[in-house]
């Protein structure tokens, strides 16, 4: 064997052991490059599609990445409402709730909302002592609406500076009941008495501009 054959073998050997060395690593360690995975556009609608009466999300992907998007309430009563197309992609639109209010990522039906009036505000005033009366302020609140208001709170005001609160259970549709708070006020004395149902707005109503009345209590 001459010397250049002598060495072609041996480049061949060395190309071989290389060759061997690089499949080894490749079977202990994975593929050197791996495919991208390709991931299907697809979505999901919690609402179950257009639906403005129910506040939903969409979520899913789209070219490979992940969304969500929620419906939700803008500009007073308008809605952006979120939906899935065939189950791949999502659209949305803006809707106008119109004389109906937006709350919450959906449009609220006014006539199917509950109605706190307050019907009757009233005093008692009873004596404490020598110097002082005690005064129990009575407002009569009524759901006038559709349906169940829900637990609420009232608050009572006496010459803008006593502040009084007291927890009113739900109401149901043309049910009543009073919320009452009593004050102890020096005699011979003029003040103002101010109520409010629902004063911090945890009740949704069809009318928010009747929740409250005001009085003058005489010591």
């Amino acid at each position: 064997m001459d010397k250049k054959t002598k060495g072609w073998l041996i480049a061949l050997a060395i190309i071989i052991a290389v060759i061997i060395v690089i499949a080894i690593i490749v079977s202990s360690s994975g593929p050197l490059f791996s495919p991208a995975t390709s991931i299907r556009d697809n979505c999901r609608d919690t609402d179950g599609g257009w639906n403005v009466w129910l506040r939903g999300t969409v979520s899913g992907n789209s070219n490979g990445r992940p969304y969500s998007y929620t419906d939700f309430c803008f500009e007073g009563a308008r809605l952006m409402e979120y939906y899935c197309i065939q189950g791949r992609i999502f659209g949305n639109d803006t809707f106008n709730c119109g004389t109906g209010a937006c709350s919450n990522g959906a449009c609220v039906n006014q006539s199917l909302l509950p109605d706190l009036d307050v019907i009757s505000f009233t005093y008692t005033n009873q004596s404490f002592n020598q110097t002082h009366s005690r005064v129990t302020l009575w407002a009569l609140i009524k759901n006038i609406g559709n349906a169940n208001a829900g637990s609420s709170t009232t608050r009572f005001i006496v010459s803008y500076e006593v502040t009084h609160y007291d927890p009113l259970g739900n109401l149901a549709p043309g049910q009543q009941m009073f919320s009452n708070t009593t004050y102890i006020l020096p005699r011979e004395s003029n003040y103002s008495a101010n109520v409010l149902a629902d004063w911090n707005n945890v009740v949704q109503e069809s009318n928010e501009n009747n929740n409250g009345a005001s009085l003058t209590i005489f010591t």
